[in-house]
């Protein structure tokens, strides 16, 4: 099981915010403000910590496409606190120090692991990938670690919000 978000789900979502004009973006960015605010918090301080505006819009888009697909499993989804925020981060962390701790041709076992083990493959793996393919190459070592935690930390919090 890939989850309650299937690859169906991811597919649309990402088609539909990647299509969206600039007013149903913001439409969707208040809808997301109002549902999941510890979330969108989680994007927009990252600009305090020196992401640039790109970078913090490619969160953005992150966390449009994870809450548009959650969204569309039709399950209500739990608030996530500050609690739940402090889980998710923890758990990507971990993740995160796993790779560091491995050696260079041992980072995909790793990596594989930490998405079959996810409650929510499809959507772990998609992020995964959008961090690898555009990520935040552009990014200063100290800004790239916050940022990728960060994508990871979206994933681990929408994740929880469909398992309550």
């Amino acid at each position: 099981a890939t989850g309650l978000i299937t690859p169906e789900h991811l597919s649309a979502a990402i088609v539909q915010v990647r299509e969206m004009p600039i007013a149903a973006r913001e439409h969707l960015a208040q809808d997301i403000f109002r549902a999941q605010p510890t979330l969108m918090a989680m994007v927009l301080v990252q600009q305090r910590f020196g992401a640039s505006m790109q970078e913090v819009e490619g969160l953005m888009t992150l966390l449009m496409i994870a809450f548009c697909a959650a969204r569309d499993t039709g399950r209500p989804l739990l608030m996530i606190g500050e609690v739940h925020q402090q889980t998710a981060l923890t758990r990507a962390n971990q993740y995160l120090r796993a790779l560091e701790g491995a050696s260079p041709g041992a980072t995909a076992p790793v990596t594989r692991a930490y998405v079959d083990g996810h409650a929510e493959k499809a959507l772990l793996a998609f992020v995964l990938k959008e961090i690898e393919q555009e990520g935040f190459a552009q990014a200063s070592d100290a800004v790239y670690g916050k940022l990728v935690l960060t994508a990871l930390g979206l994933v681990e919090g929408v994740a929880m919000a469909l398992q309550q």
